[in-house]
């Protein structure tokens, strides 16, 4: 009897001790648990505020403010007596920043070149064309398509775009999508309105691959050493310090005067991070040193502002 009894106390007392130490561990399991659990939420926490701040401290994209180019633009059109006509169109702001005659239709000469020779690269992209299949007197596709944007003086190349039927049909569909209804002749005649439709377009080059819009880029940039006129002698030569992408026309008379000239172009202000299209069409003996004086006014007063 006494040896039941002290049985059944120590299994009492095993089960009681079996009892502490089971909800001991349990204890202290549930409280690591929960600290794994709120050092988690804390950290989420934490990143979280993190990102709120980043959002918070990125730098928000804003409009830059216009620039009153009008004025100027004014002011140099009452010095000149010829007849021009020209836009100057802010792609910052997507907005005309000055104009004077932008609807009236000029003869543009060889301007038109450029259009071809857009539409070029865009035919090159996607495998219409071949870049050194033969165009005439050893010019290839790719020579002439160099050409007709960095200078005006390639007959070979302009016939051979504007009489392939191909070619003359891509780059009036071309026109035609920009927009430009009040060009014909595929831009032989064509306003300032149009033309600048046109330097947006180019400027925007979602058509192009980039290493095509680099090639053009560096076509409009830099005039080829061997050219005979000087097609940088206009508008380019009139900044200092912006970067000008331009194409030039002109005709000369047997004085050697300019009976009419044209230039048109994108201008980057690096440093001042603004950018701008300019379109500047003159009949009558227009001068290219006119174009040159106008450029200087424009920079001046973009870097002013």
């Amino acid at each position: 009897m006494n040896n039941v009894g002290r049985t059944a106390s120590k299994n009492w007392l095993s089960l009681v001790l079996i009892f502490f130490f089971t909800f001991s561990v349990s204890l202290v399991g549930a409280r690591f648990v929960r600290s794994i659990l709120v050092g988690n939420n804390s950290v989420a926490e934490t990143k979280d505020n993190s990102n709120s701040n980043d959002d918070q401290d990125a730098p928000q994209q804003t409009t830059p403010s216009a620039i009153k180019l009008q004025p100027i633009i004014d002011s140099w059109i009452a010095e000149i007596d010829n007849r021009v006509g020209l836009v100057v169109y802010d792609l910052d702001r997507d907005e005309i920043a000055a104009s004077y005659n932008s609807d009236t239709a000029f003869s543009t000469g060889d301007l038109y070149q450029l259009i071809f020779a857009y539409d070029g690269y865009r035919r090159l992209d996607v495998g219409l064309e071949r870049a050194d299949s033969n165009i005439g007197y050893e010019l290839n596709y790719s020579d002439c398509l160099n050409i007709m944007t960095s200078t005006s003086a390639s007959e070979t190349c302009a016939t051979a775009f504007l009489t392939d039927s191909y070619r003359s049909e891509s780059a009036q569909n071309l026109i035609n999508t920009i927009g430009m209804t009040q060009s014909s002749d595929f831009g032989q005649v064509t306003t300032p309105n149009d033309l600048v439709l046109f330097l947006q377009h180019v400027w925007q080059h979602d058509d192009l691959s980039l290493d095509s819009w680099a090639k053009l880029q560096a076509s409009m940039l830099e005039l080829p050493e061997e050219s005979e006129i000087d097609w940088k002698q206009g508008l380019p030569s009139g900044f200092s310090t912006a970067r000008v992408y331009s194409k030039a026309s002109g005709t000369e008379n047997d004085l050697g005067t300019w009976e009419n000239y044209a230039d048109i172009a994108l201008i980057d202000f690096v440093r001042q991070n603004r950018h701008f299209a300019v379109v500047v069409l003159g009949e009558n003996g227009v001068d290219p040193s006119d174009f040159s004086r106008l450029g200087t006014l424009v920079e001046g007063k973009v870097i002013e502002e």
